[in-house]
């Protein structure tokens, strides 16, 4: 990602960043906490400046980067996580005993099939694998390959766990979905920063 692509981004969002030579950072009120990626030397670093830690602010979660289209793609991706990080906390979040349950809950919600599955491996999906009575969440990449996998887990925690993730990878498809029709994407996101916003690792 570049900078042309991260500010007309942004802007669209609403979500305010100050962008310079070799800063860029979110703009934010007077002592609020903030992203940002810096370049020291040839490389790009990236840090969240953390005022809860009032008096002793420091740099929290330091990234290293090479190149800094990588450095600002994944500044990109902790700035939407912030921002939509209400929204996905304000949705239902209801209890389920069954997949028939969890399935007509997401029929609701207008999520599409195509970011959870309970029987079929499909790429960049989140997987509900069922062990006897228990579940294994599992993030299925690209290759249809599981990257990341949960601890067994009981129907209830892991539905639970499945519909927390699935709103997470709904919104990410949606923005990638969004910003690729109106060009101001260039590529779709790799499976790591799938996980990155899904995920936080």
């Amino acid at each position: 990602m570049d900078r042309q692509q991260l500010q007309d981004i942004c802007r669209d969002l609403g979500i305010k960043i100050k962008i310079d030579n070799e800063r860029i950072k979110e703009e934010k009120g007077y002592y609020e906490s903030f992203h940002q990626i810096e370049k020291l030397g040839d490389d790009w670093y990236y840090s969240f400046m953390n005022f809860e830690k009032r008096p002793k602010v420091g740099k929290d979660n330091m990234q290293h980067f090479h190149d800094e289209y990588d450095a600002i793609k994944y500044f990109f991706i902790k700035i939407i996580k912030s921002h939509f990080s209400r929204e996905i906390s304000r949705k239902p979040k209801p209890q389920f005993s069954s997949i028939s349950e969890l399935e007509k809950f997401f029929s609701t919600m207008g999520l599409s099939e195509d970011q959870y599955s309970f029987d079929v491996i499909k790429p960049q999906v989140i997987y509900g694998e069922v062990v006897g009575d228990k579940i294994r969440v599992n993030y299925i990449n690209k290759n249809r390959q599981k990257q990341f996998s949960s601890h067994l887990l009981n129907i209830q925690e892991g539905l639970s766990e499945i519909r927390r993730l699935t709103y997470r990878l709904d919104v990410i498809k949606s923005i990638e979905m969004r910003y690729i029709q109106n060009k101001f994407l260039k590529e779709r996101f790799n499976d790591n920063d799938i996980l990155l916003f899904v995920l936080g690792r």
